[in-house]
């Protein structure tokens, strides 16, 4: 096939669309001169543009991505999509509509579905072996998956986001990034148990950052941020821009977090991450890169001492 427009499709959170970074760069090497849109939600889609997967995003909010999901008989909203090939990965089918307005607008369909309860491997890793099946790549081009997995800066934004984010850390110094929410309550380990780690760390000599997201405005997360005495060189980023966020991550910080879509974020960017899982999310939802999962029935069956030596492991923290 040669050089054409091609529609990426991946719903849902940040976590999702990362799960698919690697399919999407590897699909980026086996179509060179093919101009690339990413159909996601709004605020993640600076982060795939940024790295130069995509060429642009339509924003899952907008009228154009709108059109897609219209009943049959209704027209689209805009003018002709003018894709040629639309590629999608998803757990479950897609609703019909999609398929249908795709089709009718001529674009060949190929949708990778992957429950996630069915298979001993990561998402990431099964949709990237089933895009490597389906789109071979050209004579002398490389694609692996630990390559594939790395979100990269090409146009420059991470940078300056992460200028912008201003936080008192040393410069050039080790540090290390908590991330104490998640988008679902069963999946948040203790609060009092990340504010302790911290304060090892601190203890240590290694400053760091707290960092909450949309989904950490809650009071159970945000309020015990608000009343807590941070350790000494620590700090709270609250809903930081993602290009900056990511930027900060690209630093290959120590990090600990939970289940949540800024994990998949660190692990993408290079940290050196230690992630917090509950058993039956594993492996499917596993970060790839550098990463140690401890993975529990419930978060609560984690102790705090577990957790620090896992960082120890990870980060050879004490011989800083």
């Amino acid at each position: 096939m040669g050089a054409v427009n091609v529609l990426l499709i991946r719903l849902g959170g940040l976590g999702d669309l990362l799960v698919a970074l690697p399919s999407m760069t590897y699909l980026r090497r086996a179509m060179p001169g093919s101009r690339f849109a990413l159909l996601c939600r709004e605020g993640y889609g600076g982060l795939i543009l940024d790295a130069g997967i995509a060429d642009r995003v339509i924003p899952l909010e907008s009228r154009e991505a709108t059109s897609l999901f219209a009943d049959a008989g209704v027209p689209p909203a805009g003018p002709g999509l003018g894709f040629s090939l639309a590629v999608g990965w998803m757990q479950k089918l897609p609703p019909p509509e999609l398929e249908r307005a795709l089709r009718s607008g001529g674009a060949r369909t190929v949708l990778f579905v992957a429950p996630n309860s069915l298979h001993p491997v990561s998402l990431s890793r099964r949709f990237f072996t089933d895009t490597g099946s389906g789109f071979p790549l050209p004579e002398g081009i490389k694609a692996d998956f630990d390559e594939c997995s790395q979100l990269r800066s090409k146009k420059g934004g991470m940078a300056a986001a992460r200028a912008g984010l201003r936080l008192d850390l040393p410069g050039g110094g080790r540090f290390a990034v908590l991330h104490p929410g998640s988008g679902g309550i069963a999946k948040i380990w203790p609060f009092a148990n990340f504010l302790e780690i911290g304060r090892r760390l601190a203890d240590a000599g290694i400053p760091g950052v707290f960092v909450t997201g949309e989904a950490e405005e809650r009071p159970a997360i945000t309020g015990c941020l608000e009343g807590a005495a941070f350790p000494h060189g620590w700090t709270w980023a609250r809903r930081p821009p993602l290009l900056g966020l990511a930027g900060l991550l690209a630093e290959e910080p120590l990090y600990l977090g939970n289940d949540s879509g800024i994990t998949h974020l660190a692990a993408a960017c290079g940290a050196r991450v230690t992630a917090l899982f509950l058993e039956e999310n594993t492996p499917a939802w596993e970060p790839y890169g550098r990463t140690r999962v401890l993975a529990a029935r419930a978060l609560s069956d984690i102790d705090a001492k577990t957790v620090w030596g896992a960082l120890q492991e990870n980060g050879k923290i004490l011989k800083f």
